[in-house]
């Protein structure tokens, strides 16, 4: 549904473009860019606040992970069966949840960047107009 919406938005935004004739004046160029600029301003803020949360997250995990690591990394731990298995589970859990959180950076960057192209071309055919 967003995508339809966002996908009309642009339809809009290319028939203003179209619209515009050769005398288009300067002013009328900047309040579309401006346009452009709010429009990509409201796509992408909740990613970006997203991306910030999910680097944080992977910060965390790591963290956590180098913790384990340096557990399992204790020759005495393994005279300790019962704290040896506990430890092994947390660091697998550990890894499991930081390739989600992995994962889903990924996409969130993913798709910050398709945003990113699609309006620097929206950009650039408005310069061209």
């Amino acid at each position: 549904l967003k995508r339809n919406q966002d996908m009309a938005a642009q339809q809009q935004a290319a028939t203003k473009l179209k619209k515009q004739s050769s005398d288009t004046s300067r002013k009328d160029i900047k309040r579309l860019e401006a346009e452009l600029r709010q429009e990509k301003h409201n796509r992408s803020k909740d990613l970006k606040k997203k991306l910030e949360k999910t680097e944080t997250e992977i910060a965390v995990f790591e963290g956590k992970l180098k913790t384990a690591e340096d557990r399992l990394a204790d020759p005495t731990l393994y005279q300790r069966p019962d704290e040896l298995k506990a430890v092994n589970t947390e660091y697998k859990e550990i890894k499991e949840k930081l390739a989600k959180v992995y994962s889903d950076w990924e996409a969130v960057s993913i798709t910050l960047d398709e945003i990113d192209r699609e309006f620097e071309e929206r950009n650039k055919a408005l310069a061209e107009t």
